[in-house]
């Protein structure tokens, strides 16, 4: 779960010269708030938005990258076993970060609904038919669907199109992530 996390970070977060993680002034329209940190945003996480930024304006910049990474990678452990491909688990995690657990698992349902095999509601909870379906499809199949339903999301539940001047790089991130997972692979499968 590090792995994606710092990956989030390395995307989500802003820069200095220095490559030292800054405060970021979120611009108007992007609906987390005023500032973020990493992502960590002052909207959907006040606290932990709020204490990134107390290290960093103390000058605390690797404290504060070391608590962003850790924060993500707890955030973003609910989705870290939904698929025995860790790609599409990968995918996932970036997805819950992005959209919350719920917002996730409302992608995914309708990425399994796109492949025939997910008949119930998008409601955002992985409950039996979930399940089921998650057990009759590849990795390679779904991490392709989830590209595209996180596509849909964004048009169908939180209304933004390519008119949006957050669209582009919207997509690029969801191009990213599933190129990060897929050249990731399953880490465990050598072990055993």
């Amino acid at each position: 779960m590090l792995r994606i996390a710092e990956f989030i970070v390395t995307k989500e977060g802003r820069f200095d010269a220095d490559g030292r993680l800054v405060v970021y002034k979120l611009p108007r329209g992007d609906g987390g708030g005023s500032y973020e940190v990493a992502g960590i945003n002052d909207k959907f996480h006040p606290g932990m938005a709020r204490h990134l930024r107390g290290l960093i304006e103390g000058g605390n910049h690797e404290e504060a990258m070391t608590q962003a990474t850790c924060y993500i990678a707890e955030y973003v452990g609910s989705a870290a076993s939904y698929h025995e491909s860790y790609a599409v688990d990968v995918f996932l995690m970036d997805c819950s970060f992005n959209r919350g657990p719920t917002g996730a698992v409302k992608i995914l349902q309708q990425a399994l609904k796109t492949a025939g095999l997910y008949g119930g509601k998008i409601d955002g909870k992985a409950g039996p038919l979930v399940q089921d379906a998650l057990l009759r499809i590849s990795g390679e199949d779904l991490i392709f669907r989830l590209l595209l339903s996180r596509q849909w999301y964004e048009r169908c539940i939180v209304g933004r199109s390519e008119s949006n001047p957050l669209w582009n790089g919207l997509v690029n991130r969801w191009i990213n992530v599933a190129q990060f997972a897929v050249r990731l692979g399953n880490p465990y499968k050598n072990l055993a």
